[in-house]
């Protein structure tokens, strides 16, 4: 993992979100990207033609704001690049995949209304289009060592590949990757499935650091929930095959996303 996206509009969380992105940078030797999306329509009504003309002078003050809202002081400096798509309708999934991003930071606020207006909005939107993994950084968040990520999985080949590039993540960070499968009290335990994935899993990793683990509740959300808790768990990561995945997990009433804002823990999704 070599270059962060950050979009930043000024925001408290997605200064929140920046912040984490630094540090998670000069944790992995990364470089980061701080765009800022912004459309002249909303500063007054103008003609296109004196819109363009106000354009590269509008851009610079834009820059001059970014660099002052993005101050970091580290023990260790990371190189930070600033991008304006001004004017553009080029969305954020779009520029991600153009400049060959590795991952996507984006802060969400952590007022109710906030969260039901970030998560089923702006976030999932870029989840569900973005080329690389999403990471949602709750507001308040800040950035501690990571020593346990969890991947909820549902024994599906297509985790493989995320579980692949976690697992990298992983040993750069000296961390534990532990693979969560929620066994519902209502069906029966997969454990033929289980061991089959397990050996699948191991394979693709070669040796990288990984545990598995089954846990049993009523809902995915409360097992999920229950699992980080007792784990200690610093950041949650799911692959999201739809929008009805996304909404079954971190939709409105999801006890996953409530436990997620509550408790400040980051949320990493790799989509399809």
């Amino acid at each position: 993992m070599e270059k962060i996206l950050v979009p930043f509009d000024f925001s408290v969380a997605s200064s929140w979100g920046f912040h984490y992105a630094y540090e998670l940078a000069a944790s992995i030797d990364a470089e980061i990207i701080v765009l800022n999306v912004y459309s002249p329509a909303t500063e007054a009504t103008y003609s296109l033609e004196k819109l363009q003309a106000h354009a590269p002078a509008r851009k610079l003050e834009i820059l001059a704001h970014l660099k002052a809202a993005t101050q970091y002081s580290a023990a260790k400096a990371v190189k930070v690049s600033y991008d304006i798509s001004y004017g553009e309708k080029e969305g954020i999934s779009v520029y991600a995949k153009r400049a060959k991003v590795d991952l996507i930071v984006m802060g969400t606020d952590g007022n109710a209304k906030g969260i039901n207006k970030v998560w089923g909005s702006n976030t999932s939107m870029v989840i569900e289009t973005a080329h690389c993994p999403v990471l949602a950084i709750p507001n308040g968040t800040k950035f501690e060592s990571i020593k346990h990520i969890a991947y909820a999985t549902n024994f599906d080949s297509k985790d493989i590949e995320s579980i692949t590039q976690l697992g990298k993540v992983a040993k750069v960070m000296d961390s534990t990757l532990h693979c969560i499968h929620v066994n519902l009290f209502s069906e029966g335990a997969e454990s033929n499935k289980s061991a089959a994935f397990e050996a699948e899993v191991k394979t693709s990793l070669e040796g990288l650091p990984v545990v598995f683990n089954t846990w049993s509740a009523h809902t995915v959300e409360d097992g999920l929930e229950i699992f980080c808790r007792v784990n200690k768990i610093d950041m949650l990561a799911m692959l999201t095959h739809n929008r009805t995945t996304w909404n079954k997990v971190f939709g409105e009433h999801s006890v996953t996303k409530s436990m997620a804002m509550r408790n400040k823990l980051p949320l990493l999704a790799f989509h399809e």
